[in-house]
């Protein structure tokens, strides 16, 4: 819980900080290569976890199921996370926040119409993702009967797939705009959304063999995440630019608690869900994350219309 609520923090700071320190020009290269460098680091932090407790255990003379060879792989961990200290001592010069300080309900009082704007998009994507995504393993176990290992790979390359796509993210913002390169991704992932769906449809109904839906639902797995995430750094840097410097960390918190609002309320609709009508289930779960997601869409560009074709008029002109 206290890990939980320090990486909560440091998850809010990160972005004022950022935007503190970087320029127009380099800004969302900053922030996209920050999400895809933690993508990346998460994967691989993943892949070391899964041997640390035979490797150390084995060394202590103890097995890789053994209290003691998890005590010291959480050690490790402590380790690791304590040199992710060293380079912050280095920094120097960074620039310092002049904003006066106000309270939260100040700041929700007096920028409230700003930031429902920006946050109602995150809480039904939230609202979608909660739906959806707690449940991955189970449905492709469920519905393709597929074992663990061939899950994690689909898990695996879709963690790559996710880094990728925000390592794309900043060349795009810079050719589109940002407000479009977001509406633009979401968009685009909607089909394989679709596509990763018609699994849970034909399959139980005895329409299509599992084995062949399988690598189909698994290539529209990978390139959902990454076309879904490629869109996360590049939004937040466009809200952040809009949003006064004393509100920056509240709009970065409130951003993360609505879109954590539907991975509360969203899993007990779709485990419901699965339990009345089985694997079929998944039918319903796909078909209510698409409308929120084409909803989600549909408020950004109710929104953010204007700066959107804002940026098409500056992209022919720069063309």
């Amino acid at each position: 819980m206290v890990a939980g609520a320090s990486l909560s923090l440091g998850m809010v700071a990160v972005a004022p900080f950022l935007m503190a320190n970087t320029g127009a020009r380099e800004r969302q290269w900053v922030f996209s290569f920050q999400a895809g460098l933690s993508t990346v680091a998460s994967f691989f932090g993943n892949l070391l976890a899964g041997f640390l407790p035979g490797r150390l255990g084995a060394l202590v003379g103890v097995g890789p199921m053994d209290t003691l060879a998890y005590q010291l792989t959480l050690g490790s961990m402590v380790v690791l996370s304590a040199l992710s200290i060293v380079p912050v001592v280095f920094i120097r010069g960074a620039a310092q926040g002049n904003a006066a300080a106000e309270l939260p309900w100040v700041q929700l009082r007096r920028y409230g119409r700003l930031f429902t704007r920006f946050l109602l998009p995150s809480l039904v994507i939230g609202l979608g993702a909660g739906l959806m995504q707690p449940f991955m393993n189970v449905y492709f176990r469920n519905v393709y009967g597929k074992p663990d290992p061939a899950i994690g790979v689909v898990f695996a390359l879709g963690g790559l797939a996710m880094a990728v796509g925000q390592f794309a993210g900043p060349p795009l913002a810079d050719r589109l705009g940002k407000i479009r390169t977001v509406i633009l991704t979401q968009a685009l992932s909607i089909p394989f959304l679709i596509l990763l769906g018609l699994g849970a449809w034909l399959v139980p109904a005895g329409r299509a063999a599992a084995g062949v839906v399988f690598v189909v639902a698994g290539v529209a797995y990978i390139f959902r995440l990454a076309l879904m995430n490629l869109s996360n750094p590049v939004y937040q840097t466009f809200i952040l630019e809009r949003v006064p410097e004393q509100a920056q960390a509240l709009s970065v918190s409130l951003t993360n608690l609505v879109f954590q609002v539907g991975w509360f309320i969203m899993p007990q609709v779709s485990g419901q869900l699965q339990v009345t009508h089985g694997p079929a289930g998944f039918t319903y779960v796909f078909a209510g994350v698409t409308v929120m997601y084409m909803t989600a869409i549909g408020l950004e560009v109710w929104f953010f219309g204007r700066e959107a074709r804002q940026e098409a008029q500056l992209a022919l002109q720069q063309s």
